[in-house]
């Protein structure tokens, strides 16, 4: 190497050095995470024993601090719908959430349905192309058998008569007591 180049880089490191001694804290930026968390609910959560229709809610939210490119939810039981909870610009982006809702009919109890998402930075959904970039996780939601509605019981009633009058209103009975004196 020549003089002058050496110069130059002992002046940029010094630079640099300095800079780095001048500013507390200063630091490269953090590199960005990419995790996901999911939740699925069912409504409602219990059916007859003959099935009946269920409505399945998948949230996704971007726990780390880069954005997803591409979101996908896979159930096998039913198409979720597209996404809602987007700000617009189509990258699910750092502690946003994007909602997912499909009905299933004719769910008979018990049931686990399971969803499993795929979020990645780079690449499109079959390809990500990254696995740093890459984050991936399931959730379930438990549909139940119904109790059954509870049978009213009714007590029979047993009818009373009023006892028999000597047709003045009086009581047979003690009319009876009285004219035996």
């Amino acid at each position: 190497m020549n003089r002058p180049v050496i110069a130059r880089l002992v002046a940029l490191a010094a630079t640099l050095l300095l800079a780095a001694t001048l500013v507390p804290g200063a630091a490269f930026a953090d590199e960005p995470t990419y995790t996901i968390s999911v939740t699925k609910t069912a409504n409602p959560t219990e059916v007859p024993e003959a099935g009946g229709s269920v409505t399945y809610t998948v949230a996704v939210t971007n726990t780390g601090t880069g954005f997803f490119n591409t979101v996908t939810a896979s159930d096998p039981d039913c198409t979720l719908g597209a996404p809602t909870g987007d700000d617009g610009n189509g990258k699910l982006d750092a502690d946003e959430t994007w909602t997912y809702a499909c009905t299933v009919a004719n769910v008979v109890p018990p049931h686990t349905n399971t969803v499993t998402v795929d979020a990645c930075h780079e690449g499109g959904p079959t390809d990500c192309n990254n696995a740093k970039h890459e984050a991936e996780a399931t959730a379930q939601a438990t549909v139940t058998a119904a109790s059954p509605a509870p049978t009213a019981t009714v007590a029979p009633t047993v009818a009373t008569s009023p006892p028999p009058t000597d047709g003045v209103g009086r009581d047979r009975k003690s009319t009876r007591l009285n004219s035996s004196h």
